[in-house]
């Protein structure tokens, strides 16, 4: 695993509630010490691993401006949330 997806990885860690929690990526992302491109590019690395998921926020009227700044856009949706399974448990 790289720098970036560790830092990813321990932010997550850090923000989830219990075992696995939906966690938005306006918060994950100003944890993480890397450009938005970098941030981007390696949680879009770790789904393609199946470790990682990320999933649109079904209330769009309670999206942020920092909701859709952080967003990944998946085909022709922004994803919102992001879950790790229980591979990064430490």
């Amino acid at each position: 695993m790289n720098t970036t997806a560790d830092a990813i990885a321990a932010a997550y860690l850090d923000l989830a509630d219990g075992d696995q929690d939906w966690i938005r990526l306006a918060k994950l992302r100003p944890l993480v010490d890397a450009s938005h491109a970098d941030v981007t590019e390696t949680l879009l690395e770790m789904v393609r691993t199946g470790y990682v998921h990320l999933v649109p926020d079904s209330n769009r009227k309670a999206l942020t401006e920092a909701d859709h700044a952080a967003a990944i856009r998946i085909g022709d949706e922004d994803k919102h949330l992001v879950i790790f399974d229980e591979y990064f448990e430490d």
